[in-house]
Order: C-alpha cells, then structure tokens, then sequence
C-alpha cells in the first residue's frame, strides 16, 4: 500500500486573515498521512486581524506535499458562500463572508 504524506505547510497570501499554525497534537496535527484509496481531513482555525482589509475576491489556500514520485505544491479555492436577498442570491467570497459573519457578531451578537 502507497502512503502519501500530505499538507505540511498551509498559506493564504491575503491580508487581513491569516491561518493559525498546528499545534502538533493528534487533534490538530501538522501533517497527515494518507493511505492509498483512504480519504483524511485536515482542519485549521483562521483569524480575522482586520475586518476591512479581508480581500473580496476568492483567496487561495496553497499547500505543500510529498509522494513516493516526488514533492511540490498546490493551491485550492474553497466554494463561494452566498447572501439571499429579497430578490437575488450573491456569491460572496468564502474569506469575505467569514469576515462579515466574526466581525458583524464581535460588534452585535443579535445582527441577523
């Protein structure tokens, strides 16, 4: 069985968000090793540091990884969210409408 380790270094090259380094713990590990066939998940937390200055069009998170063929890195685009309104749907970048949602609650929890 092929074993693939995956993930060591997560980015977002954006400003006013930024991920949180791993702890190294098994709940919240650097990397993972995944066997071949086999699906893992990776999780990490995000700060908001400035509400304003979350970029509005989608950011990519990049990645690095290593194989049995070799090394290099990626980068994936998490899906847009989006706002209703009374007539139409918006997609709204996945940074933005974490941003709207932490820093709409830090001001007033009771915001809808």
């Amino acid at each position: 069985m092929a074993v693939l380790p995956v993930l060591s270094v997560l980015v977002i090259p954006a400003t006013g968000i930024r991920l949180l380094p791993a702890d190294g713990t098994k709940e919240d590990p650097s990397s993972v090793t995944v066997g071949s066939g086999d699906l893992k998940t990776l999780r990490r937390s995000v700060v908001i540091t400035d509400c304003a200055a979350v970029p509005r069009e989608p950011q990519p998170v990049s990645f690095t990884y290593s194989t049995w063929m070799g090394s290099g890195s990626a980068e994936v685009t998490w899906d847009s969210w989006e706002l209703t309104g009374p007539e139409a749907r918006l997609p709204v970048a996945w940074q933005r409408g974490l941003a709207g949602k932490v820093c709409n609650d830090a001001v007033s929890p009771d915001w809808p």
